[in-house]
């Protein structure tokens, strides 16, 4: 799941075979490979377990975070383990969703259902687009070729966070990060030939594109009313009282319809970065 940098968030695990009992929770920082010292707390709501991470001590930062839930059940001890993203912002909030035409409904939509169905949405979108809309945490695993560049995969890096060659951290004055993409070592060193290096970063734009914003409103509240047996699965256009339209096609990655939603396509198109399939 992906939460907004500096916000409280709350988290409910999936359901365990009984009521847990000796429940205690840890995250893991991804960029520093440390548990955080002060751990998120619980509480038990049936079989289910109720996770806070604070913003003073988990979503404070940019970043991936391993939340692990140990617990006893029938006297055995058992754990479960998810992901949260810490993102610099979301695409769209649920209020603002909620104003979407028929999704102001919270019984019949809940805000847990618009969460997760943004989260797939925006995480299809940057796939496809080859590019991250707000700031995220990002990681990548080289092989050192003999010179002092490494190319990364990732487009749009902000910051690199840490730097590791065959498991060596190195410090990060005598690097430059050329166009978002291209690392250089400054100081006369180079990534030494099939030495395993890994950079750790910040990477995305500081805020996604009005236009692209509008489409992706489009794209959840259709996909909530699909879910929900609400609009037909096979239209090819809808539009509603207020006047909003949807356009859709077959989805086909290679011809440049990343979803089938001809806006939203479009919207990816001209803001993403070329990859294979872009027509």
């Amino acid at each position: 799941m992906r939460v907004q940098l500096g916000a409280a968030t709350v988290v409910l695990t999936d359901p365990f075979d009984s009521t847990p009992s000796s429940v205690s929770a840890t995250a893991t920082r991804a960029s520093t490979g440390a548990v955080i010292s002060t751990a998120p707390t619980t509480s038990v709501i049936g079989d289910r377990v109720r996770v806070t991470l604070n913003a003073t001590h988990h979503t404070d930062v940019i970043d991936d975070l391993t939340v692990k839930v140990s617990a006893t059940v029938d006297g055995l001890a058992t754990h479960q383990t998810f992901t949260v993203e810490v993102v610099g912002s979301h695409y769209v909030t649920i209020g603002t969703l909620r104003e979407e035409p028929q999704l102001g409904d919270s019984s019949r939509y809940p805000d847990s259902l618009l969460a997760d169905i943004r989260d797939e949405v925006e995480g299809y979108v940057e796939e496809v687009a080859n590019v991250a809309f707000v700031s995220r945490y990002g990681s990548e695993s080289h092989t050192g070729d003999g010179t002092n560049t490494l190319v990364l995969r990732t487009n749009r890096v902000r910051a690199i966070t840490a730097l590791t060659v065959d498991g060596v951290t190195q410090t990060l004055t005598d690097l430059d990060l050329l166009d978002g993409d291209v690392l250089r070592r400054t100081s006369g060193l180079s990534f030494s030939w099939a030495d395993p290096v890994v950079v750790k970063f910040t990477h995305g734009h500081d805020r996604p594109p009005a236009k692209l914003v509008r489409e992706i409103r489009k794209a959840i509240r259709s996909e909530v009313l699909a879910r929900g047996a609400q609009s037909p699965s096979d239209r090819l256009w809808e539009q509603t009282a207020d006047g909003l339209t949807v356009r859709f096609s077959t989805a086909d990655f290679a011809a440049g319809r990343y979803t089938g939603q001809l806006n939203l396509d479009a919207a990816i198109h001209a803001y993403g970065y070329p990859r294979m399939g872009f027509a």
